[in-house]
């Protein structure tokens, strides 16, 4: 989703990003401009959501948060740039359209990736992998994560699936689109006269007895993203600061951070807990109609 102000090119990534996560989020989530944090928080919760990717722009560059729902942590990155799925499509010969319609979510492949929250973010954003269950007619698609010089890069992928020793007029009748056959007496013409492959590859073609060889290609389909790390928080959007990209704190001031957030947290459960107190004490005094329907009430705006 994108929080505040963003431009046409970052709508665009967010819409194709959601095509990536695809099926494991919304397609046609409607942000509004109103919305704060406890409100998109109070949304993921009735969804059960497990996270938030949330993409915003500021003056200096635009930035992407991976939030763990309900309690944290949140990795916070600096978009160093960015590619849509149209661009990366343009520079291909026969380009794969990123589309909407995959029935499994893509599997994740990290490669070299030294902060252990990224990792451990990355691997629950994405569902694992049961090798005992998983059917490979279903793994159509791959994100590839790997950090290079303090770039975390991110690539999607879509694998394509074919016969192996097959000649290539064989392997035209494997895919859904026919062949048009009306100008020849049977398939075994066509196959004669679309025959291209030299005697050898006729005699690799030859495959032992219940075995299939099935040959793989992967083709990029988008978007790419170039992250670097900017921080990490404990919480949603708040908490202690565990690593900053610019600012080193020694382990005195980390500390000392950490005892007044505690502090922080103690004294708003506190407060909760006398307001709670105070709202059923007045509720009490009422009757027993006027007193069920203002709890809820009360009770309702003091959770939000």
């Amino acid at each position: 989703m994108r929080r505040g102000k963003v431009g046409p090119m970052l709508k665009r990534l967010v819409s194709e990003l959601r095509i990536m996560l695809y099926p494991n989020t919304s397609l046609h989530l409607k942000e509004s401009s109103q919305s704060t944090l406890k409100d998109i928080m109070a949304t993921s919760h009735q969804v059960e959501a497990s996270h938030l990717v949330m993409v915003s722009l500021t003056s200096t560059a635009p930035y992407l948060k991976l939030i763990k729902t309900p309690h944290g942590p949140t990795i916070t990155y600096r978009i160093e740039q960015f590619t849509l799925a149209q661009d990366v499509g343009k520079a291909q010969a026969k380009k794969t359209l990123l589309q909407p319609d995959y029935k499994a979510p893509p599997l994740l492949v990290t490669v070299g990736i030294t902060h252990q929250w990224t990792e451990l973010v990355l691997k629950s954003l994405f569902p694992g992998l049961e090798v005992e269950k998983v059917k490979l007619s279903r793994c159509h698609r791959v994100v590839l994560a790997y950090e290079q010089d303090g770039i975390l890069h991110i690539r999607h992928y879509f694998v394509r699936r074919r016969l192996a020793h097959l000649s290539r007029s064989l392997k035209k009748l494997t895919r859904k689109e026919l062949p048009n056959l009306n100008s020849y007496n049977d398939v075994g013409e066509w196959m004669l006269q679309n025959m291209t492959g030299s005697d050898s590859e006729a005699e690799y073609a030859e495959a032992p007895e219940h075995h299939t060889q099935v040959s793989i290609r992967v083709v990029e389909i988008g978007p790419r993203l170039d992250l670097r790390l900017y921080k990490v928080q404990d919480g949603v959007c708040t908490g202690a600061v565990t690593f900053h990209s610019y600012i080193q704190k020694t382990k005195k001031e980390a500390r000392l951070l950490g005892r007044n957030l505690r502090e922080q947290d103690e004294l708003k459960v506190e407060r909760r807990k006398r307001q709670r107190e105070a709202i059923e004490g007045k509720i009490s005094k009422l009757g027993e109609t006027r007193k069920k329907r203002k709890l809820m009430r009360l009770l309702g705006q003091q959770k939000k």
